[in-house]
This record gives C-alpha cells, sequence and structure tokens, in this order.
C-alpha cells in the first residue's frame, strides 16, 4: 500500500487567521502562503514527479466559497493565499492532465466559530442563504465523492455553500456593510 505514489491528493489544512488590511504582517501573509498554498504545491509536486504515464488520479485542493463573493478584509492574509491556491488549480489542471485532474471544493460556513458563545450567528448564516441551509462535513464529502467519480472533470470548482456566494450584499449573510 505504502510502496506506492497515492493516485488521490485532497490538499485541505489550512490556516484561517484574521487580520485585515491594517493588521497585515508580512509573517502572517508567509505563514499563510506557506499553510495553504506551499503545502499544496509542493504535495502536488511530489505525487506528480513520482507518477507515470499509465497515472490516472485526482488533485482536489479545498478553497473558499468567498472567492467568488468577497465580504471583507476580515482575514486578507487567508483569502489571498486562496486565491492563489484557485490559480494553481487551475494551472496544474492544464499541465497534469491526463495523469491527474485537478479539481476544487469552495466550502461556505460548515462549522461554527470555535470562539463564538453560541452558534446563533451560525444558524444565521446559514439561514440566510438562498437554500436556507448551510453545507455540512456531509455535503463537502459528497461533492468530493463526485469528483472522485467525475473522470471528465478537471480544472473545475465546486461551491458548496447553500448559495451564499450567490447573495447580493454581505449583509444579507449576516456581516456588517
Amino acid at each position: 500500500l505504502f510502496n506506492r505514489t497515492p493516485d488521490v491528493l485532497v490538499n485541505s489544512a489550512s490556516r484561517y487567521e484574521p487580520d485585515g488590511l491594517f493588521g497585515l504582517t508580512s509573517d502572517g501573509l508567509l505563514g499563510h502562503a506557506a499553510a495553504n498554498v506551499a503545502g499544496p504545491a509542493l504535495l502536488t509536486a511530489a505525487i506528480a514527479r513520482r507518477s507515470t504515464p499509465q497515472t490516472r488520479g485526482l488533485v482536489l485542493n479545498l478553497l473558499d466559497y468567498r472567492l467568488w463573493r468577497p465580504i471583507g478584509d476580515d482575514h486578507l492574509a487567508y483569502t489571498l493565499s486562496k486565491y492563489a491556491l484557485q490559480g494553481f488549480t487551475t494551472l496544474m489542471a492544464q499541465r497534469l492532465a491526463p495523469r491527474f485532474r485537478v479539481c476544487g471544493i469552495a466550502p461556505g460556513y460548515t462549522l461554527p466559530d470555535v470562539d463564538a458563545d453560541d452558534d446563533a450567528d451560525f444558524r444565521r448564516r446559514h439561514d440566510a442563504t438562498p437554500l436556507r441551509r448551510g453545507p455540512t462535513a456531509d455535503d463537502i464529502a459528497g461533492a468530493a465523492a463526485f469528483l472522485l467519480s467525475a473522470p471528465a472533470v478537471t480544472g473545475q470548482t465546486l461551491i458548496v455553500d447553500g448559495g451564499a456566494h450567490l447573495r447580493a450584499s454581505p449583509a444579507e449573510l449576516g456581516f456588517p456593510d
């Protein structure tokens, strides 16, 4: 089992810390880039180097629905790193075909904020989506299962957010203007 190159790589590790334009530091930028871009890029390069012409696999990058609906700069370094990972997803879908398909999943709010006293804000944001529900871990796993079973799909990102990226304004999702 461990003497072969993986044919599926899920890049889901992530750093997510608040900063904003006026709180932005080089350490924050570099830390987010290391976790959210460099890690996935280096792991992808490692399995690509070990692949053979017969290899057929999938690289799956976890992104963020806010790339399609920016809602402020409260997590600027994080957001910039996820934009870079989305670009990497597109570039590698072109470069690694046909050996690897490269896709993304962009979840919306899936888990309550660990610092929140209760999950009322989490429920309110889910209720504010067009589908009146946000994603669950099972929804994200289902999207991953679909991409695993779809050999003609590459370079695509599935946004799994209950439609939150379709809302007209951040305020409709419970974010201050």
